[in-house]
C-alpha cells in the first residue's frame, strides 16, 4: 500500500459538516410505502429467507418478514409499511446481508450461498445502493480486512497513522467514484457521508488501543501523534438522527470508554474490565439532554449485565431509571437485569450433566464441597486459548487443595474439541473437560454465555460466589478470589449431596 502524505487528523471526519440528515433532504414528511425483494438463491443452506428492518437504535423493535424458497430457489419478501430509509438485514441460511432500504424499492437479488459475499448481485430500484454496500464490504471488510490489528501489529505510531490515513482515503475515494457513476439517492448519499465518517473514528478509536497494549511495556512510553485523534471530539457532538446508523451508535458507545482509557495506565486486558461506571459517567457528561444519552446509557448498561459485574450495573440502574425516557431501552434493562438476577452471587450455581471426553457423564453436583472454578471456553475461540498458560499456573498454584478446575468447551463438533485437548495438552490431574456442543446449549443458556472465555466462582455449598469472575491472567486477583471462596465457611460434602 501506498503511504500518503500527511494531513490534518480532522480529515477522517471531514465529511462532518456536510452530513445530512436521514430523512432531511425531503421538504415533506415521508410517505409509508411497501419494499419488496425478491430473488434466487443457488445451492441454500436453509428452507427461508426472512428480511428485518430495525425500528429503534437498540435493534428491540423490528419488521420481519419470512419466505420460503420454492423448489427452484426463488422467493419473494414484502414489508407493506416502511415509512424513512433505513438499514436492514436479509438472512439466508447462516448467512446474513447488510443492506439498505428505502420506501417503494423493490429489489431483485441474486447469490450462491457457497460464495455468499462474492456472488451477491442487486437489481431493480434500490440496487445501486445496495451493489455499493456489498462491494464496499468485500473490498474493504471482508476476512482479515475486518481487523484493524492489520494496521497496529509491528508497526511504529507513524507508520500506523499513514496506514489508517491511506485506508481511510481509499474508501473515500471508492465511494466518490462509485456515487459518480450510479443513481445513488440523496438520502444514501447521506448514509454513506455518516458511516464513512463515524467507521474511519471507530477504527482510530480501536487502532490507538490495539497500540497502547502492543506498546504498554515500552520504555520510555510510545506516544501516539496528537493529531490522530484530534478529529473524535467533533464527532462526538449528539446527533439523535444519526441514531438509525449502526456506525454512529458503534462510535457514540465506544467514545466514553476511549476517553476513560486515554486516562488510565495501560493494562494487560485491552479492554480494561473496570471501566464501566466512568465510562457511564462520561457518556452522562459527554451526551447531555439526549437521546443519544438514553440509548448509549442502556448499551453500557446491557453490555454490563450481560458480560460484566452484576454489582457494577446494578449501582448505576437508578441513575438510569432517573434519566431515561426510552421505553423499549427500559423494558430490555428491567427483563435483563431480572435475568441476570438468576446468575448473582449467592444464587444457586445452575445444575447440569454433560460428558467428558471419555463419554462418560459428569454432573456439576459431584463436586459439591470443594470450589469450582468454572471456565467457558472453545477450540477456536483465540482469546480463550490465550489463557492457557495463566491457567496451567493457576492450577499448579492450586494443587492439592479443594478447587475443581472444570472447563466447559462450547464447541459444536467433538472432532475440535478433542483435537484441541490433545494439541495442547490440556488433559490432566487437577482439571475435569466437559462439552456443552454450542451457545445455544441448555448450560451455555443457563449461565447467559454471551462471549467467550467467560468464568464463574461455585462455593462449596453450590453457590455462585462469582458470576463474572477474574481471568486466570489476572493473576493476583483470580488468586484472591480463589482463596477467598476456600475460606468461606464448608459444608458437609455428604449432606450437601
Amino acid at each position: 500500500m501506498t503511504f500518503l502524505t500527511s494531513r490534518p487528523a480532522i480529515a477522517f471526519g471531514a465529511a462532518l459538516p456536510a452530513l445530512l440528515l436521514l430523512g432531511a433532504c425531503s421538504q415533506t414528511a415521508p410517505t409509508s410505502q411497501p419494499v419488496t425483494i425478491s430473488g434466487h438463491i443457488d445451492h441454500p443452506k436453509g428452507p427461508k429467507v426472512y428480511l428485518t428492518l430495525f425500528r429503534d437504535p437498540l435493534r428491540l423493535a423490528s419488521d420481519t418478514v419470512s419466505a420460503r424458497l420454492d423448489a427452484q430457489g426463488n422467493f419473494r419478501l414484502a414489508l407493506p409499511q416502511v415509512a424513512a430509509p433505513g438499514e436492514a438485514l436479509l438472512g439466508a441460511g447462516d448467512e446474513m446481508a447488510n443492506l439498505f432500504v428505502e420506501p417503494g424499492d423493490s429489489l431483485h437479488l441474486s447469490l450462491d450461498t457457497e460464495q455468499f459475499d462474492e456472488t451477491l448481485r442487486f437489481k431493480g430500484r434500490g440496487a445501486a445502493a445496495n451493489s455499493y454496500l456489498a462491494q464496499s464490504f468485500l473490498r474493504f471488510d471482508d476476512g482479515d480486512n475486518a481487523s484493524p490489528m492489520r494496521f497496529v501489529v509491528k508497526k511504529t505510531a507513524a507508520q500506523m497513522t499513514h496506514l489508517v490515513e491511506a485506508n481511510e482515503q481509499e474508501r473515500r475515494s471508492f465511494w466518490q467514484q462509485y456515487a459518480a457513476q450510479h443513481p445513488v439517492t440523496p438520502a444514501f448519499r447521506a448514509y454513506v457521508r455518516q458511516t464513512l465518517a463515524y467507521n474511519a473514528a471507530n477504527q482510530r478509536m480501536m487502532c490507538t488501543i490495539f497500540f497502547r497494549h502492543l506498546h504498554k511495556d515500552d520504555q520510555p512510553a510510545t506516544p501516539l501523534p496528537a493529531a490522530f485523534l484530534a478529529g473524535l471530539q467533533p464527532l462526538a457532538t449528539p446527533n439523535d438522527s444519526a441514531l438509525n446508523n449502526n456506525a454512529y451508535l458503534s462510535f457514540v458507545q465506544q467514545y466514553p470508554m476511549h476517553l476513560v482509557q486515554l486516562t488510565r495506565p495501560v493494562s494487560d486486558n485491552p479492554m480494561p474490565e473496570d471501566a464501566f461506571e466512568p465510562a457511564f459517567e462520561q457518556a452522562i457528561r459527554v451526551y447531555g439532554n439526549t437521546r443519544t444519552r438514553d440509548v448509549v446509557l442502556a448499551q453500557l448498561l446491557l453490555q454490563e449485565l450481560q458480560m460484566g459485574s452484576f454489582q457494577n450495573a446494578q449501582a448505576k440502574l437508578p441513575v438510569f431509571r432517573q434519566l431515561n425516557r426510552d421505553s423499549l431501552a427500559a423494558r430490555e434493562v428491567r427483563s435483563t437485569y431480572t435475568k441476570r438476577l438468576a446468575l448473582a452471587p449467592g444464587s444457586a450455581a445452575p445444575a447440569f450433566t454433560l460428558q467428558d471426553e471419555t463419554g462418560k457423564q459428569v454432573a456439576l453436583s459431584s463436586f459439591r464441597g470443594k470450589v469450582v472454578y468454572l471456565d467457558f471456553w472453545a477450540s477456536w475461540c483465540g482469546p480463550c486459548l490465550a489463557e492457557i498458560p495463566a491457567a496451567t499456573e493457576l492450577k499448579q498454584k492450586f494443587a492439592g487443595r479443594d478447587v475443581v478446575f472444570l472447563y466447559v468447551s462450547i464447541d459444536e463438533r467433538e472432532k475440535d474439541w478433542q483435537n484441541m485437548l490433545a494439541k495442547r495438552k490440556l488433559l490432566g490431574h487437577g482439571s475435569v473437560h466437559l462439552r456443552a456442543q454450542g451457545f445455544n446449549s441448555a448450560t451455555a443458556k443457563a449461565y447467559q454465555i454471551n462471549a467467550i472465555p467467560a468464568y464463574f466462582i461455585i462455593g462449596r455449598d453450590g453457590q455462585l460466589v462469582a458470576d463474572q469472575a477474574p481471568r486466570p491472567s489476572s493473576g493476583a486477583q483470580v488468586v484472591a478470589a480463589l482463596e477467598a471462596a476456600l475460606a468461606a465457611p464448608a459444608v458437609d460434602a455428604v449432606a450437601a449431596r
